[in-house]
């Protein structure tokens, strides 16, 4: 009987660490500097699992968050500081924006390209 349970607690972790993240299957770092953030540009397949990693570099803080159909909570990142947050890419092709930005200060735009499905 314990070697049935070890087996079952094995395959339970197992499982649980495959899922790792939430499912995300790569991660972008976004860099948020005084000049605004970097990569400007993302190309995703619709529908993928993205995580973000933003690193602030400047001495205040920083959000980044979805515009218009780019459903992606606002996330702020304290100055020096490091978040990361999954997002889900908009399942149809087209373009769409993050705006990434200094509360009162510098904004600036990440294109998100998409093109056919994950």
């Amino acid at each position: 009987m314990p070697l049935l349970i070890a087996a079952a607690a094995l395959a339970l972790l197992s499982a649980l660490t495959a899922c790792g993240d939430g499912g995300a299957s790569r991660e972008i770092k976004i860099t948020q500097t005084d000049q605004g953030c970097t990569p400007t540009e993302i190309t995703a397949a619709g529908g993928e699992e993205l995580k973000l990693t933003m690193s602030n570099e400047t001495g205040h803080i920083y959000e980044l968050e979805g515009e218009g159909v780019a459903h992606f909570e606002e996330v702020v990142v304290p100055e020096g500081k490091t978040r990361s947050a999954n997002f889900t890419v908009p399942d149809e092709p087209g373009e769409y924006a993050l705006k990434c930005y200094d509360p009162g200060g510098v904004s600036s735009e990440i294109k998100v390209r998409v093109v056919g499905a994950s």
